[in-house]
């Protein structure tokens, strides 16, 4: 089971194994909390590559875990990812697989943020469509602080 929590990740190392739309999303999502992120992948799509970060064009290599606080498996081999996150918890580090909840021990979930509240929204991994869907139909109320 999930614990939600709210985590600091601004100038924290991640560390996103693959290149292509998937890892963009995840990606994205790390950029926008302040994270430094490096990506490790043999090919990688323009729109990762416009978005300056540190580009490592290689295979999955368990140096690349050395200074990562999280990890993203999102190469498009399942048996890769699934050996990321076991050498990623061998390390105790945090890692979300995008093929799943079960070689996860993190989770993103569906996030609100208007000003200073931020409401995220998770069916434990499940079902992430309905965890947007949920989002989407937040609404926040105006506040004066």
């Amino acid at each position: 089971m999930f614990c939600p929590i709210m985590l600091d990740i601004s100038n924290r190392n991640c560390v996103v194994f693959g290149g292509g739309k998937i890892a963009l999303r995840k990606i994205i999502k790390l950029i926008e909390y302040g994270a430094k992120v490096t990506v490790v992948s043999p090919k990688i799509i323009e729109e990762i590559k416009e978005l300056k970060l540190n580009l490592i064009y290689d295979v999955y290599d368990e140096k690349y875990l050395h200074s990562a606080f999280i990890v993203i498996a999102a190469t498009n081999n399942e048996q890769v990812n699934k050996e990321i996150y076991h050498k990623s918890i061998k390390k105790n580090l945090l890692i979300l697989n995008v093929n799943g909840k079960e070689n996860s021990n993190i989770i993103f979930p569906a996030v609100k943020k208007e000003g200073q509240i931020t409401i995220a929204v998770s069916t434990n991994g499940t079902s992430p469509a309905k965890a947007k869907l949920i989002r989407d139909n937040i609404v926040i109320p105006k506040m004066d602080n």
